[in-house]
């Protein structure tokens, strides 16, 4: 009984990803997920709700939780890795070539996690919006013609709400599998010695 989120997102599964191990953060991660799918349907559901995960400021607060626990957790290997990659020498000095595209790779997760979300959630909204704003501007042709588009924009919107539905379990599902693959990544390493 915990929830959708948490049966699609068993324990095992998220062991996987955060290197075969019980990590500290594998609770706080399926709870995020359960809270993304709780708040997104919110919006979905109730008329008028604020939908929270199409605000880029909670998708961005999401998405630095995970950077930070990405960087807390990274082992030594992880941050040789970003800082001095196994790479041949001229594409580490004199031109910090490497050096670079792993620190902007590393930047660069956390947002795709927060624009992803932001944008999925936001999306399922906008089509809702649109369709019910073509009732009004169909309005000027006359009544048959905003009548037809009324039955239609109606009928479409809620079958558009009952898909978001599905797209905000499928959305808090992806945005933490992505998180705990970032967050095992980031540990993978580790993990290789200690099986040696």
């Amino acid at each position: 009984g915990k929830g959708a989120v948490s049966q699609l997102h068993p324990a095992g599964s998220s062991q996987v990803h955060f290197g075969g191990r019980n990590h500290p953060c594998r609770s706080a991660f399926q709870s995020a997920a359960g809270q993304i799918w709780r708040v997104s349907a919110a919006g979905t559901v109730f008329p008028g709700g604020a939908n929270l995960s199409g605000n880029i400021a909670v998708t961005m607060v999401l998405a630095l939780m995970t950077f930070l626990v990405i960087n807390i957790f990274g082992t030594k290997h992880y941050w040789k890795d970003l800082i001095w990659p196994e790479v041949p020498m001229f594409m580490k000095c004199p031109i910090p070539l490497m050096p670079v595209i792993e620190i902007f790779g590393a930047l660069t997760k956390p947002m795709a996690l927060m624009i992803r979300l932001f944008a999925n959630m936001m999306g399922g909204h906008m089509i809702t919006l649109v369709l019910v704003c073509l009732i009004f501007i169909f309005s000027a042709f006359g009544l048959a013609v905003q009548s037809g588009t009324a039955v239609f924009s109606v009928a479409f919107a809620l079958f558009m709400g009952v898909l978001h539905l599905l797209i905000c379990l499928i959305q808090a599902y992806v945005f933490t599998m992505l998180s705990t693959i970032f967050i095992g990544l980031a540990q993978i390493h580790e993990h290789k010695e200690e099986k040696k």
